[in-house]
């Protein structure tokens, strides 16, 4: 016990000394919350290379219902688009809005605005980001 107490107290030092991008879960282990993160506008960002297909990069964000996942660039013909509640195997792609400035005025119950949003993580946070004009 002592020893994971000692590790424990090192990560926390170590955290401290590093800018860590992440939530804590603690709320949620002490039954203080239900969720940490807001479903609509936090997200998480997965980064992968097929090795499989000559090292094609794809980039998928997803926030608490939606995901976006984009292959090389983030173009519409590139990514697609899934509400994880209504079909999580991810067999049915959705539709993606005519434009983002639209979808964007709709608001979080529109489906639309989860696209943009989410396309919008990975144009801007993702290894994709440099080749987006």
């Amino acid at each position: 016990m002592h020893a994971a107490a000692a590790r424990l107290q090192r990560l926390r030092q170590v955290a401290r000394e590093l800018a860590v991008d992440g939530v804590s879960l603690l709320p949620i282990l002490h039954g203080n919350a239900k969720q940490v993160r807001d479903p609509d506008r936090d997200h998480v960002l997965t980064e992968s290379l097929n090795l499989m297909t000559n090292s094609t990069r794809q980039v998928g964000a997803r926030n608490g219902r939606y995901k976006v996942i984009c292959t090389e660039k983030v173009e519409p013909g590139r990514c697609e688009f899934f509400d994880l509640i209504a079909d999580p195997l991810e067999e049915f792609p959705l539709g993606k809005p005519a434009d983002c400035d639209s979808a964007a005025t709709a608001g979080p119950s529109r489906p639309g605005w989860h696209y943009c949003r989410l396309a919008g993580v990975i144009a801007t946070e993702s290894f994709i980001r440099q080749e987006t004009p």
